[in-house]
């Protein structure tokens, strides 16, 4: 799909947005068929991988969750939720974090001129696992354990920004959707 002046093509009167190969520019890592190792933040390994997809090998669940995002985009839209989607089905993760990936799409809610959903999902699904929980915040005190999490989780969304600008040249939705494999 391409984008001029804003506006969307479209295929068989339904509006497209972003097809990314989601699981290529994900920086995951198997080292042992039942974990990740997410670029080793922290040193952390976190088994995640659903039993489903526990023997494949890393390149192989990158292929399935490329696979799995081009399909749910296909059938049902919204690059970002369906980047999230794709994860989810691998890692088995909780729904709401598909939930919360919806309107980030398409440049950002549509408007074509924000970040990739792809990206924007694959970065809801570090965050998941990486990210800062709620209590860590304060709007009384600096915490110094609060920024070190807020940094680590933002060196491992810069990892897959890294790769994805690599791959598309990119992470803006007008920019990605150029690509031969962004249509």
């Amino acid at each position: 799909m391409m984008v001029f002046n804003g506006k969307r093509e479209t295929r068989n009167g339904m509006k497209l947005s972003t097809n990314i190969d989601p699981g290529s520019a994900q920086p995951l890592g198997v080292t042992r068929p039942e974990a990740v190792d997410l670029n080793g933040i922290n040193g952390r390994k976190i088994t995640v991988v659903s039993e489903k997809y526990r023997g494949l090998s890393r390149e192989e669940l990158l292929e399935t969750a490329a696979r799995l995002g081009s399909d749910f985009e296909k059938f049902s839209g919204s690059c970002s939720q369906c980047t999230a989607a794709a994860l989810r089905e691998i890692l088995g993760f909780e729904d709401v974090v598909v939930k919360v990936a919806t309107s980030s799409c398409g440049g950002q809610a549509g408007v074509s001129s924000g970040g990739c959903g792809s990206i924007i999902g694959g970065t809801i699904v570090l965050d998941y696992y990486l990210g800062r929980p709620a209590e860590m915040l304060s709007a009384t005190e600096t915490r110094s354990q609060s920024l070190e999490t807020l940094h680590n989780a933002m060196e491992s969304a810069r990892l897959l920004c890294d790769r994805f600008i690599k791959r598309y040249g990119s992470i803006l939705c007008p920019q990605v959707q150029t690509k031969p494999s962004g249509s």
